[in-house]
């Protein structure tokens, strides 16, 4: 349930979860999107809630664009085949994850001021609740 609640955050944090089938095939209902799609829309969520400058925008553009590339790596050598992950793949995709929001983050940093990234890691925080709260009540509904 926990890793559970992990890997949904990774998908959250991260603003939009990239599916990517073993036949590279999507059910109508569902979008995918590419990279440059994915780290365009964070950067314009990020700087909506943290007002970036023009230069920070351009620097956290690059930086989500780098790990939106990674995660679909990830997500393309991970295809959902409705299998579940065994154990040790779980433990090692959750721990890739939380390597890769810690880095992006470390990232984050030294372009955003300390203002703007104590605002992104209180919305971060937020985000984390939401997730939380809604795993608990699906777990509740089964």
């Amino acid at each position: 349930m926990k890793t559970r609640i992990q890997l949904l955050l990774f998908a959250l944090l991260m603003g939009v979860t990239v599916s990517v089938s073993a036949q590279s095939q999507v059910p109508a209902q569902q979008k995918t999107f590419t990279p440059e799609q994915i780290a365009q829309k964070e950067t314009e969520r990020m700087t909506q809630n943290l007002s970036l400058t023009s230069d920070q925008q351009t620097k956290v553009q690059a930086i989500n664009l780098k790990y939106a590339k990674q995660r679909s790596e990830v997500m393309a050598a991970h295809p959902r085949t409705g299998a579940p992950l065994t154990g040790p793949e779980r433990a090692q995709l959750k721990a890739d994850a939380q390597k890769s929001i810690a880095a992006q983050q470390a990232e984050l940093k030294t372009v955003l001021t300390a203002d703007q990234y104590k605002k992104l890691m209180t919305n971060t925080d937020a985000a984390k609740q939401k997730v939380a709260t809604e795993v608990s009540k699906a777990a509740l509904k089964k």
